[in-house]
């Protein structure tokens, strides 16, 4: 009780009084709430590829890594089983069909690892280390959360509601609590990612680097990049820290031994220790596939931007964006179907269902496709495709208003710290130079991977989750702009009409596809 007297003291300090720290425990509690509650009700084995994901898992628990997955032949018993539905109760001879072979061969194995040891040990059976998967993904959100809060502290202590604006501006978008919701690395890219950064404002904060925290930085790259390779867009954010570091000795005449200490050997020693922790794996791909960048479908020959259509760029949805923003449409439109995966669930696989109550099973996503092209439903079928399409049409115009919110903070942060780049990077490093280096770099590397590897007849990459780990920055540097506006009238009345929104639209944070 006196350890949980103390830390409650402790955090109530860091947060400026009791008020602001009471406002940021309850929105964790919020947050996390919501997250627990989809782990414990959403089906496993429905999310983006989820069948792939799963396969991982199994394969790995047998002690080695997945094969590609070829295209299967229209009898194939897997083929069948992927497209016939999915029950709430799953045997355990079903899973024999996910085993050994993978379109997710490529994805590093740290998400799947743990499951797939309890599973290999018998601890678990089958169905309960997927049920445990999902609830790691609840101790990844919070851990995320406090990392957030930890983050947005240590940039701006002297704000005590920062933190908690944070958390609201974040907590309001649906994408998050339907990607923890998967079976996927993304979530721990998320953490990885917020820990990184933390270390790496806190290294600047300091002016200084020293072995432990290169160490650190090094353990969770390399973690992360066994996690997901959107991670590898972090790399950047570090080299930019050591390289502030060097430059601000130099300001104060440190000379060469200021410029070997903080950046060439720790540095160096940060870059060593991931590549330690996580290089193995990308030696592995290198090794058997023959490329440490191989995916799941060939690259187009050269980068140009003509790899994609023009609709790819100029898109606007088809007249569907806020009347039906759900597959099939629009799918290959860059901004329409990012914007419905951020608010809704274009791809179907959360609020979208399909359920044939004679069989038991759910239809999810692609399976809910194939059955809606046909001339008539299956007997015993039924789906909330019509006014899910149509809730979700009006969630769209809902979220202008937080869209163009959040947007604002991007840009403010934007014109900040290109103004401290025109001045010769004088010090002191903007606070919100990190975070939304996170943003800027991320944003690029991911539309690089979508004119590299396009498919315009499904636009099955353009995904918010893939975007999953910017969205918190995003959210720090939007509550940092709203402190900043002149008209607290003005800034009062936003936040009333986010809060009035948030509620609105809260519908879209819990799962349709319930066990």
């Amino acid at each position: 009780m006196a350890a949980v007297t103390g830390w409650l003291a402790i955090w109530t300090e860091g947060a400026g009084g009791k008020r602001p720290f009471f406002t940021q425990l309850l929105l964790i509690i919020l947050i996390n709430g919501i997250v627990l509650y989809n782990a414990i009700i959403h089906h496993p084995l429905i999310g983006y590829d989820a069948h792939d994901h799963i396969a991982y898992l199994l394969t790995m628990s047998e002690g080695h890594f997945p094969t590609p997955l070829g295209i299967l032949p229209d009898g194939d018993p897997r083929k069948v089983h992927r497209e016939d539905g999915l029950p709430i109760r799953i045997e355990e001879s079903w899973y024999d069909l996910l085993r050994d072979e993978s379109s997710e061969f490529f994805s590093p194995p740290l998400p799947y690892a743990l499951p797939a040891l309890l599973l290999r040990l018998n601890w678990l059976t089958i169905w309960h280390t997927l049920r445990f998967g999902l609830l790691l993904n609840v101790l990844l959100s919070l851990g995320s959360t406090l990392t957030l809060v930890a983050l947005t502290r240590q940039l701006y202590p002297q704000r005590p509601w920062l933190p908690a604006a944070t958390l609201a501006l974040f907590g309001m978008m649906p994408v998050y609590y339907k990607t923890f919701a998967f079976i996927r690395g993304e979530p721990y890219v998320f953490f990885f990612g917020l820990l990184i950064t933390l270390l790496v404002v806190r290294q600047q904060q300091v002016q200084t680097s020293s072995a432990r925290q290169s160490v650190m930085l090094g353990v969770l790259l390399g973690l992360g990049i066994l996690s997901r390779q959107w991670v590898f867009f972090f790399f950047p954010v570090v080299g930019a820290g050591y390289l502030l570091l060097w430059w601000g000795q130099l300001e104060r005449g440190c000379g060469w031994r200021g410029y070997l200490l903080p950046v060439l050997w720790h540095g160096v020693l940060t870059a060593v220790i991931a590549i330690l922790v996580g290089g193995w794996f990308y030696l592995y791909l290198y090794n058997t596939y023959g490329s440490i960048t191989t995916f799941n479908r060939e690259p187009d020959e050269a980068f140009g931007l003509t790899n994609q259509p023009l609709d790819f760029y100029f898109g606007s949805g088809e007249g569907l964006l806020f009347t039906d923003p759900v597959r099939p449409n629009f799918s290959n439109h860059l901004l329409p179907k990012f914007y419905s995966e951020m608010w809704g669930d274009h791809e179907s696989y959360f609020l979208v269902m399909g359920w044939n109550g004679i069989k038991e099973k759910y239809s999810p996503g692609f399976m809910l496709l194939k059955k809606m092209k046909k001339p008539q439903l299956p007997e015993g079928f039924v789906t909330n495709r019509g006014e899910m399409g149509a809730f979700l049409g009006w969630v769209n115009r809902l979220a202008l208003l937080p869209t163009a919110v959040y947007f604002a903070g991007v840009v403010w942060a934007t014109a900040v710290n290109l103004r401290w780049l025109r001045r010769k990077l004088p010090t002191p490093t903007p606070a919100e130079l990190f975070p939304w280096l996170a943003v800027v770099i991320s944003v690029a590397g991911y539309l690089w991977f979508l004119i590299q590897y396009p498919n315009p007849e499904r636009g099955d990459t353009i995904k918010a989750t893939y975007l999953l780990h910017i969205f918190p920055f995003v959210a720090l540097l939007t509550a940092v702009w709203l402190t900043q506006l002149p008209h607290r009238r003005l800034v009062w009345l936003l936040w009333t009409a986010l809060a009035i929104i948030a509620i609105l639209i809260s519908p879209t944070f819990f799962t349709h596809y319930p066990v």
